[in-house]
Order: structure tokens, then C-alpha cells, then sequence
């Protein structure tokens, strides 16, 4: 799978659960084994396996993931932002 310039993890997903013919993200990640929670949150093991499923570089995906810091915000393309600015 081709991943878009500054493509997130989630929109990622978004399209193999599309392709797939899925009702829903939610559906697909659970069918797959992702807790959506934990692919929105950028938790390690869930880049991971959408990598695998998507064959696309862990790297590239993890880079483009907003990555949960919890109260130090989130990190997003390798910068460092507070959480509300995402809100």
C-alpha cells in the first residue's frame, strides 16, 4: 500500500478497512486485532501490526502517527505538541 505525503496512521488504516470492504475503522480494527484506541493513541504494537497488514515501513507510518506522551502532550511528525492543540 502507497502511503500519501504527511498520510496519518489513522487514514492509513482507513483505507485498508475500505479496501477491505469493512462497515466501519472500528470494525475492521477489531477484526484484525487493533484496538482503535491504541492506533489513535500511536501505541507502538498497533503501528506495528497496521504495518504488517498494510506492508508499508514502520518508520514511515510511526513518523506520520500522532504519538500520545500523555500529560506531555502528543508528538506528531516528530514534533513535540500539547494535546489541546489537536483538539
Amino acid at each position: 500500500m502507497e502511503i500519501f505525503p504527511l498520510e496519518s496512521a489513522t487514514s492509513v488504516a482507513s483505507h485498508l478497512a475500505r479496501q477491505k470492504g469493512a462497515p466501519s475503522l472500528a470494525s475492521w480494527c477489531t477484526d484484525v486485532g487493533i484496538a482503535l484506541s491504541d492506533l489513535t493513541a500511536g501505541q507502538r504494537v498497533a503501528l506495528a501490526r497496521l504495518a504488517q497488514l498494510g506492508e508499508v515501513d514502520i518508520g514511515v507510518l510511526s513518523h506520520h502517527a500522532v504519538i500520545d506522551k500523555g500529560r506531555h502532550g502528543v508528538l506528531l511528525l516528530g514534533h513535540d505538541m500539547r494535546g489541546c492543540a489537536l483538539s
